[in-house]
């Protein structure tokens, strides 16, 4: 049974505007021992059980994308902004599967390499995506872009930036060295 819509109002902070608004027509004191004091406690209209139904795929997902920040901490190291902005990024949006503020349930699924899409019981639906970053070229004014080899894990293929009409002709500078893991951040969208 839903909550009546007083107890409802209550839970998103209707009693602190009201109190907000008292606070500055009131006096600050009043002083009658007659009058009983009131009951101020906020109850937590939270559930007492939270299930996350998490599939065997977002399992090993999850595990991926785990060892994917070691393999970014062994080649950048755990000072870098690479590893640690991939880091915080990543245990935000797991915590965040945590949160019952959408619901009693939620129920994660694999939804592709180092992503998860995540459905909660309250009806919200949105996806922890991991965005890498493209290998381009350092150097001044080369608009160039980096994909890797498949044929050779340590040389990269180098074309033009989607903007870009042409590659400077010059011994391209990596933003990430060539068989690296690949630099990025988690985010989430609904």
């Amino acid at each position: 049974m839903p909550p009546r819509p007083s107890t409802r109002a209550h839970a998103f902070g209707t009693a602190v505007g009201v109190g907000q608004s008292l606070s500055k027509v009131m006096p600050s004191t009043y002083n009658d021992p007659d009058i009983a004091a009131p009951d101020l406690t906020v109850r937590d209209y939270r559930p007492d059980r939270y299930r996350i139904d998490v599939t065997r795929q977002a399992a090993d997902e999850i595990t991926a994308c785990e060892q994917h920040l070691q393999t970014l901490a062994d080649a950048y190291g755990t000072d870098s902004d690479r590893y640690r902005s991939a880091l915080a990024s990543w245990h935000r949006h797991l915590a965040g599967l945590f949160s019952t503020s959408r619901g009693a349930e939620t129920s994660v699924q694999r939804d592709g390499p180092l992503s998860l899409y995540v459905t909660a019981s309250s009806g919200f639906v949105y996806g922890v995506i991991f965005h890498g970053e493209q290998r381009r070229c350092t150097a001044p004014g080369c608009p160039a872009v980096a994909d890797d080899d498949p044929q050779h894990p340590t040389a990269v293929i180098w074309r033009p930036a989607p903007t870009a009409a042409s590659v400077l002709d010059h011994e391209h500078q990596p933003s990430y060295p060539a068989g690296a893991p690949q630099p990025g951040i988690w985010s989430a969208h609904s």
